[in-house]
């Protein structure tokens, strides 16, 4: 009730602001009109079509997974929602960004000081808010999508960057046919591999047939190493017990550990553990500890190169 509350207290006010600033809005939309015209475009969203300037160039992102799609695109956000700060690996390239809090509890009277030309989100978490972020700036909010590249393209295009989203996606093809090529050759029948992560105390292991990683495992030629031994049902994700761990038949170990205090105290605590330490793949340092925001927050391609560092390190070292 209070965050409803809030949320009507927030709109009130930016529909106040906005309306004691009408006369002189008008009167620069004219004179612009008259003088350099802004081209605007209109573009088909998740809630409808939506006219956004041409070149937009003071640009909010209400999703960290849409700011790594900026910062791959050299666009820096003037704000941009987080998740306890800017992720360590894009960090660099939010030089001067505003933090504008958590997705889902977005500061918008600091969104609005910021004075956007396009707000950027998605349906699925920003749908109720949609009035309320229109009202700062034209808004587009996009449709939920398995497919990272069609997502990235779609917020190229938003910010006139085609090109280099195009030329982006070359090359990361271009390195993941010449990765698959050398895993193939030194694994011709394909190589076992487990997907897991710490999250808080739990430790999980990730269903490779999930819509999140079939992708990862049928360009790398990966089998799954928790057939027989895991029961996903349709989940894409399952708690395995320490007693399960030797069960799996795996060639390689990846685990992505959650950046918080109880996950990385459980990470600690795992390494130490008898169990552990028997498995073949880590006894063989065939492992990858890795970056969980790299590795399930984020698809852009900056963080697309990472996991295939990380994959590189792992198997072809």
């Amino acid at each position: 009730m209070k965050r409803i509350f809030s949320l009507v207290f927030c709109f009130i006010l930016v529909v106040a602001c906005l309306s004691g600033c009408a006369n002189s809005k008008q009167t620069s939309e004219t004179d612009e009109t008259t003088g350099a015209a802004v081209d605007k475009v209109m573009v088909e969203t998740a809630m409808g079509p939506v006219e956004i300037p041409a070149n937009p160039k003071r640009i909010a992102s209400a999703l960290i997974g849409i700011t790594g799609y900026l910062a791959a695109l050299d666009t820096i956000p003037v704000g941009t929602a987080t998740q306890s700060g800017f992720p360590d690996y894009i960090k660099s390239n939010l030089a001067g960004s505003v933090d504008l809090g958590e997705t889902d509890s977005l500061n918008l009277e600091a969104l609005m000081e910021l004075e956007p030309d396009l707000i950027i989100g998605i349906a699925s978490v920003h749908k109720e808010q949609y009035e309320l972020l229109s009202a700062i700036a034209p808004t587009v909010l996009l449709e939920s999508a398995t497919d990272d590249w069609a997502t990235f393209h779609t917020v190229a295009q938003l910010v006139g960057k085609e090109e280099t989203a195009f030329a982006l996606q070359k090359e990361y093809d271009e390195r993941i046919s010449k990765l698959q090529q050398e895993i193939k050759e030194k694994y011709p029948q394909g190589a076992k591999v487990a997907y897991m992560r710490v999250q808080g105390k739990e430790l999980q292991i990730l269903n490779p047939a999930s819509v999140y990683f079939k992708d990862l495992y049928r360009d790398m030629s990966w089998s799954s190493a928790s057939e027989g031994v895991v029961d996903f049902g349709d989940g894409w994700n399952a708690t395995i017990s320490m007693e399960a761990l030797p069960q799996l038949d795996m060639d390689y170990l990846i685990l992505a550990v959650r950046p918080d205090e109880t996950s990385q105290q459980a990470y600690a605590e795992l390494k130490k553990s008898a169990v552990w330490q028997s498995l073949e793949a880590v006894k063989k340092e065939n492992t990858a500890i890795v970056d969980a925001n790299i590795w399930f927050a984020s698809s852009d391609p900056i963080a697309l190169n990472i996991r295939l560092d990380n994959i590189e390190d792992m198997m072809l070292r």
